[in-house]
């Protein structure tokens, strides 16, 4: 982690304390003491994604969701992710989270068509002193901007995928002038309020539509003055992955039910290319007062090549991310996944979160995850890089 990126953690952490607090957390759960305890227990997570609503007005190549919920076969049984959460609903949310004030990444689906959105961060970050982060692509962030900021909302995670044509051969025609629009919106009214406004991280996912133009689409993001950069490299789980894994599992309990970014081909990757694209962008943002670059997973020479061509991780222990991390469907079932093991541990809406995360479906999920060990999928997710971002 470089200079710029460690300033920019300790700036957040003197206005956010509970980050202090969360890091620490963190540092514990990568000891695994609470492994020496036996029988699947963990310490509460320090992240908790929240999904208000899977509804959303695009439709990504990046993405698997719209593709997956046209297939009631492929909903876990329990689910009803058509369902969206009322403010009645949140409200309960952020109490049975705030005992112990996880950080809150509240995504979709776009959480901004849900109306009482502004309202549900209120409460966390004002009322239980929570740190929530806004998953968005965009679009409405002018629209919502007076209440977002007086929300006191800690950070926008804001997708893009390119600038001008490049955004919108994966978002859909029109996409990038509704977000340029939005955006410039959202920031002239941070400016004239004065105030100081969320951080704002662009989430960049490398695809073979954007790879060469992902300078040109950081240059736009700098003339904006937004200069935390967030490339991910593509996480892409087709119908034939997902069939070879269900073949090579034991059981339902260990099968794959969605697949993910089924337009994106990793052999379409032009990895000389993109390595020196990369390398660029780097470069550029040390010329940036301030600016930070992230990469996940981040790659060193031999890393690209077992990404794209090889298409293997390097992790031969056990996934720690069903002991840090866990996901609130809009139905109030949490998951512990979003890519394997998609099944409900529980209803945040009928149970404590302490009663799910350590009651027997999640303890017996840890003991399977050790006892598995790798799966098929895991090649293709981050986890197996050495990370969970």
């Amino acid at each position: 982690m470089g200079f710029s990126s460690r300033c920019d953690q300790f700036r957040r952490a003197l206005r956010h304390p509970v980050l202090v607090r969360n890091r620490i957390r963190r540092f514990v759960s990568g000891l695994k003491i609470d492994s020496m305890f036996g029988g699947g227990f963990s310490f509460l997570p320090t992240t908790v994604a929240v999904s208000p609503t899977l509804k959303c007005n695009l439709n990504c190549l990046t993405c698997g969701l719209k593709q997956n919920l046209q297939y009631p076969e492929r909903m876990p049984e329990g689910t009803h992710f058509d369902r969206e959460m009322t403010l009645p609903d949140m409200r309960l949310i952020a109490r049975r989270l705030a005992s112990f004030r996880p950080v809150i990444l509240i995504s979709g689906g776009e959480p901004l068509l849900v109306p009482d959105l502004s309202e549900f961060v209120r409460i966390l970050v004002r009322d239980q002193h929570m740190y929530a982060g806004l998953l968005t692509n965009g679009h409405f962030l002018g629209e919502h901007a007076q209440a977002l900021l007086n929300s006191g909302l800690c950070h926008i995670y804001l997708s893009v995928d390119g600038y001008g044509e490049t955004h919108d051969s994966i978002r859909g025609a029109g996409a990038f002038q509704k977000l340029e629009t939005s955006l410039v919106k959202f920031l002239s009214v941070c400016r004239s309020r004065r105030c100081d406004p969320p951080a704002i991280t662009a989430c960049i996912t490398i695809t073979p539509q954007n790879q060469l133009a992902l300078l040109q689409t950081v240059e736009w993001l700098i003339s904006l003055g937004l200069t935390r950069i967030h490339l991910k490299h593509m996480v892409s789980i087709p119908m034939e992955l997902l069939s070879a894994h269900n073949s090579a599992v034991r059981d339902d309990f260990d099968r794959v039910h969605w697949t993910w970014g089924e337009g994106l081909r990793y052999e379409d990757i032009n990895i000389t290319a993109l390595v020196e694209e990369i390398r660029r962008i780097k470069l550029r943002l040390k010329s940036v007062p301030g600016a930070t670059c992230e990469i996940t997973p981040d790659l060193d020479s031999r890393g690209y090549r077992e990404y794209y061509l090889e298409r293997k991780g390097r992790r031969a222990d056990p996934c720690r991310m069903f002991w840090k991390t866990a996901f609130v469907y809009p139905d109030g079932n949490v998951m512990p996944s979003n890519i394997c093991y998609f099944h409900p541990m529980g209803n945040i809406f009928s149970h404590s979160f302490e009663e799910i995360w350590n009651g027997d479906q999640y303890r017996f999920l840890r003991k399977r995850v050790i006892e598995n060990g790798r799966l098929p999928v895991c090649d293709r997710c981050y986890c197996s890089h050495g990370l969970w971002s």
